[in-house]
């Protein structure tokens, strides 16, 4: 089942330009799924009286690695439809631009099915699976729990705790991903989170037999969660250091 990312978070250099609430359709979470294991990248560009939205599944930007375009006479939200019958579409607010940008990170999932495939083999058995986009579904579920979980433990590191919650709200900075000093944390953390969600359908589904492979899994991504790290110069002496914090506060791009 096609499933709807709502936590799109786009690197774009935001003195050239400011876009935000992205969200994507139709991505396939698949070892051949129409990502670069949860990446795209993005052209932002202005001719004439036209901006142009092109997404693409390759660093290099290539024309026939080209999944999603949308372009509007005006700022604001523009719709992406699908290209070279990749399945994605999507939405975007482009709320301001100064210059054209290229190669524009966009993290769409922080894991895949791949990645779910480390920890448990038979991935394809689980309820939920679906043949065409994987476990999607769980994935776009997991990515929100995941980025939730940071929040709480990076607010303040990660810049801000005001009222407004950074998937909607405009001219934002942050929350820097680039900044965790250990990413595969957050890789595992997201496929472990679809795993102990997957089994948890399954022991609804078949009484407990997957009960205690779901607790085991549910305690996995606390550990996994646990172990981040921010690399972040705290002692201001112009080397990194790693900082793990139990602050809480909401997170915001600001």
């Amino acid at each position: 089942m096609s499933a709807k990312f709502e936590r799109v978070i786009c690197y774009e250099d935001r003195g050239a330009g400011l876009t935000h609430s992205w969200w994507l359709e139709g991505i396939k979470t698949t070892p051949t799924g129409n990502t670069d294991r949860g990446r795209l990248w993005a052209d932002l560009s202005y001719s004439g009286s036209t901006y142009l939205v092109e997404l693409y599944k390759s660093a290099d930007c290539q024309s026939a690695d080209k999944v999603a375009s949308g372009q509007s006479g005006a700022l604001g939200e523009i719709d992406l439809s699908e290209e070279n019958s990749s399945g994605i579409s999507g939405q975007l607010d482009w709320e301001e631009y100064v210059e054209d940008q290229s190669g524009v990170v966009l993290y769409v999932s922080l894991a895949t099915d791949e990645d779910v495939g480390r920890w448990w083999r038979d991935y394809t058995q689980l309820s939920g699976y679906d043949g065409t986009y994987g476990l999607a579904e769980y994935h776009a579920w997991a990515v929100s729990v995941v980025l939730d979980s940071v929040s709480r433990r990076f607010a303040e590191e990660l810049g801000g705790y005001g009222s407004v919650p950074w998937w909607q709200a405009g001219n934002k900075l942050y929350p820097d991903l680039r900044r965790v000093a250990n990413p595969d944390c957050l890789r595992d953390a997201q496929a472990l989170c679809v795993l102990y969600q997957a089994l948890g359908a399954d022991v609804q589904r078949s009484d407990s037999l997957f009960a205690e492979q779901r607790d085991y899994f549910q305690s996995r991504y606390a550990e996994a969660m646990g172990n981040l790290l921010l690399s972040i110069d705290v002692d201001q002496d112009g080397s990194a250091d790693y900082l793990a914090s139990s602050r809480s506060r909401s997170w915001q791009r600001k």
